[in-house]
């Protein structure tokens, strides 16, 4: 189901980069004292207590400026309002609430939605003076805090999680394995959507961004439900157009949250680009099965298939356990074999191997092929069990996880994928320590 969304906004310069920073504990926007530095829109998981949100910085802005950059950043901040279920309204303690402000408040009350008013910059007062002037705003009751010292980020987290709803997905989803297909504008998302389905429903055109959003298709194969979930097209940051772009990002994150697989499509004719390997990234990241589909396979000779496959593979090493599918979605050339595949790579994210079975045949080469010791200690293996599915997921035992670098978690997870396959989908391995 998808998770809430919530979005920062204030004038420049009131510190919501840094408050988005501070919730999510790592520096992901761009901090700088200059106002105006954030020029679109960043999207990040988020969790507190418990309840997971999408987090969304924006750019600031100041209604009366009518500039091109303003007006831009203006419509992002719009956008990201009509798309969130909570918006927190920061305002800078230093300056006090500006004229300014209580026009952007009165735009953040016409979206209708649930909106907590954040005091930053309170670093050093111990007393809140001046409260009158905040409540005057006329959005509640405000939550002093300081973003750079974290001061009072626990209660303001508290108070956000209180307000957001316990769900925004419908009531009920129709049954069948959800694909999410995916890829950069222009790869043939929608042309591969009709093709399976047999039908002209996506509108298909040859310019870029013709999806505008995420729409779900129901496609019964052999007995077999499934829901495609045709999304709009990743572009590059520096290509963004207009601000329905953003609008895209953000239902192509929402719609990989809800897929149980993503296919991602890339162009026969092009070489692999950056763009492709950061959807590749988004996927794995957030554990989903994929495979890697090569559209347009009618514009290349058959027997380019291997050195295709063996290029992909040698340059992008992550991307070795994902499968890739030849096709074309004019000829649809193989295209009858993709949905096989689907349910094929669909099950083995569900695949479960028993405790006793991991430990014959893993723990013996763990203890064969060891880490290397710390500090003149061995680490030393207990048991392995498997305690989730989709993705697979397996607790190891042992003495010293804090010594098991990322290399020897490589291993591990390949000696799994050896013996038990697993493919297409990505595997979570916790490490922990022996007692607890």
């Amino acid at each position: 189901m998808p998770a809430p969304v919530v979005s920062i906004i204030g004038l420049p310069n009131a510190g919501k980069s840094t408050l988005f920073n501070r919730i999510l504990g790592k520096r992901i926007a761009i901090v700088d004292d200059t106002p105006g530095v954030t020029r679109d829109r960043l999207y990040r998981a988020a969790e507190w207590a418990g309840r997971q949100f999408y987090l969304i910085d924006t750019g600031g802005f100041l209604p009366a400026d009518k500039n091109r950059i303003n007006r831009a950043v203006m419509e992002q901040a719009q956008i990201a309002m009509e798309e969130s279920d909570l918006v927190l309204y920061l305002v800078d303690y230093k300056t006090g609430p500006k004229p300014e402000d209580y026009d952007l408040v009165e735009i953040v009350r016409k979206n209708q939605r649930k909106v907590i008013l954040i005091v930053n910059k309170m670093d050093s007062t111990d007393e809140f003076e001046d409260a009158n002037d905040y409540y005057g705003l006329g959005i509640g009751e405000p939550i002093p805090v300081s973003a750079v010292t974290g001061r009072n980020i626990g209660d303001m987290l508290d108070a956000l999680v209180a307000e957001l709803p316990e769900t925004t997905a419908e009531a009920k989803e129709s049954a069948g394995i959800r694909i999410a297909v995916l890829g950069k504008p222009n790869v043939g998302k929608s042309s591969l959507a009709n093709a399976l389905l047999g039908q002209e429903k996506h509108v298909v055109d040859e310019l870029p961004g013709t999806t505008r959003d995420a729409t779900d298709s129901h496609l019964r194969h052999y007995g077999e439900d499934f829901i495609l979930i045709d999304t709009a097209g990743l572009r590059k940051k520096a290509r963004l157009g207009d601000s329905l772009e953003y609008y895209m990002v953000l239902r192509t994150i929402r719609s990989i949250e809800r897929a149980d697989i993503a296919l991602l499509l890339v162009d026969a004719s092009q070489e692999i680009t950056r763009q492709d390997l950061r959807i590749a990234q988004q996927i794995i990241d957030a554990s989903k099965p994929m495979i890697i589909v090569v559209n347009k396979w009618d514009l290349k000779p058959a027997t380019d298939a291997d050195n295709f496959t063996k290029e992909l593979y040698l340059d992008n090493p992550e991307l070795k356990d994902y499968p890739l599918f030849f096709t074309s979605a004019l000829t649809k050339r193989r295209l009858g074999k993709l949905l096989p595949l689907v349910k094929e790579v669909h099950e083995e994210s569900f695949k479960r191997i028993q405790t006793s079975e991991l430990n014959e045949i893993i723990l013996p080469e763990l203890r064969t092929t060891h880490p290397p010791a710390v500090g003149g200690r061995f680490i030393n293996f207990y048991y392995l069990t498997q305690f989730g599915v989709h993705p697979p997921s397996f607790m190891l035992s042992c003495n010293r996880p804090e010594d098991i670098d990322s290399t020897y978690e490589r291993f591990i997870v390949n000696r799994l994928r050896h013996h038990f396959g697993f493919v297409g989908t990505p595997i979570r391995l916790k490490l922990k320590k022996k007692g607890e």
